[in-house]
Parts: C-alpha cells; sequence; structure tokens
C-alpha cells in the first residue's frame, strides 16, 4: 500500500498493507476542491468490519496503480479484480454501509 520505506510494524498503517480489499475514492468539494479523500475496507472474514480512511490529497493514475499523496503519507493501491470473490466485494459494502 505504501511506496518507499515500509511502515514498522507499530505503526497503525502496517495492518493494512498488502490486504485485498475496496478502495472507494471521494472528491473534496467544500474543503479543498479538486483533492480526494481514499476509504480503503480490506477484506478480513470473521472479524470487525474496519477501514483506512486518508487524510485530504491528490490521486494520480498509471494503468492499475493508483497513488494517493497527501501532506504525510503517500498510498499506493492496484487494481486486481480477481483479488476478491464478488460476493466478498458485496459483503464489505453492505459492512460499511455502502448499500441502500
Amino acid at each position: 500500500m505504501k511506496t518507499g520505506k515500509p511502515y514498522p510494524e507499530e505503526d497503525w498503517h502496517y495492518s493494512y498493507v498488502g490486504k485485498p480489499g475496496l478502495i472507494s475514492v471521494w472528491a473534496s468539494e467544500k474543503t479543498a476542491p479538486g483533492k480526494y479523500y481514499v476509504y480503503f475496507l480490506p477484506l478480513e472474514p470473521g472479524k470487525k468490519p474496519r477501514y483506512l480512511r486518508s487524510s485530504i490529497g491528490d490521486l494520480a493514475a498509471l494503468g492499475k496503480d493508483y497513488t494517493m499523496t497527501t501532506a504525510r503519507t503517500q498510498y499506493l493501491f492496484v487494481e486486481d479484480d480477481d483479488c476478491m470473490a464478488d460476493a466478498d466485494k458485496v459483503m464489505l459494502m453492505f459492512e460499511m454501509g455502502y448499500t441502500k
């Protein structure tokens, strides 16, 4: 999830590194137009649902790689449609309240 030096195990980001999951990108409409937030929902069956929410920043896409750069952190997400079953994707969206 991060380029460069890996996070140390005691850093809260570390528990999200290398996990399959869904990303949801939200544009900032009022706080900082032209900037984005990223939510990452890791697939962790049997655990309480959780998510990573980035600070506001710049989003860049290159092929299937998405880089989110905030004031203090750079995240790298790689698109992989085969990393989880469609049923797991629906389950994550449901658990996090993304369904109507």
